[in-house]
């Protein structure tokens, strides 16, 4: 599933800040769906900001269940280095 056809809702502002161009997503995952995109991630870069909320539960961010876009999440921050939470 592309980010494009998920019925992920997203919106983004890129901002001009010392002569680099910052980019901002605001991303919101229905608790409803089940996956998230698999290529969520694919326009971050050094100067990529994602926030919002993928209703993505897992324990490794302090929830006490979890669900089936946890995996997702988990596996998409494991596979870019430069990903912090």
């Amino acid at each position: 599933m592309s980010i494009h056809d998920s019925g992920l809702e997203k919106q983004g502002i890129p901002i001009s800040w010392k002569r680099r161009l910052i980019n901002n997503f605001n991303l919101y995952h229905q608790p409803n769906q089940t996956h998230l995109p698999v290529n969520l991630f694919d326009l971050a870069d050094k100067d990529t900001f994602f926030l919002g909320d993928l209703n993505a539960e897992h324990p490794s961010w302090g929830y006490t269940m979890s669900n089936t876009s946890r995996y997702d999440l988990l596996n998409a921050t494991d596979d870019k280095t430069y990903f912090s939470s």
